[in-house]
């Protein structure tokens, strides 16, 4: 019973500070939800630094939206 009123005030003061930016008292928030990642394809001498390179920029508008400043 104390846990759990203990955890809604704890709750409460989160939801009451939060900023619009998605930040709580200056600590960055990590939105919720497991984004897909694209395929990384099995690496090959000639074709694997390449493909990673294109990976890592299809990757990063994902990294980047996991929080507000996730940039």
């Amino acid at each position: 019973m104390i846990m759990m009123e203990t955890m809604k005030d704890l709750q409460k003061k989160v939801s009451e500070s939060k900023e619009e930016s998605g930040m709580v008292r200056g600590v960055e928030v990590v939105r919720t939800g497991v984004p897909d990642l694209p395929t990384l394809q099995p690496w090959t001498p000639s074709q694997g630094p390449l493909q990673l390179g294109d990976w890592l920029l299809t990757a990063e508008p994902i990294a980047a939206d996991l929080s507000s400043g996730g940039h």
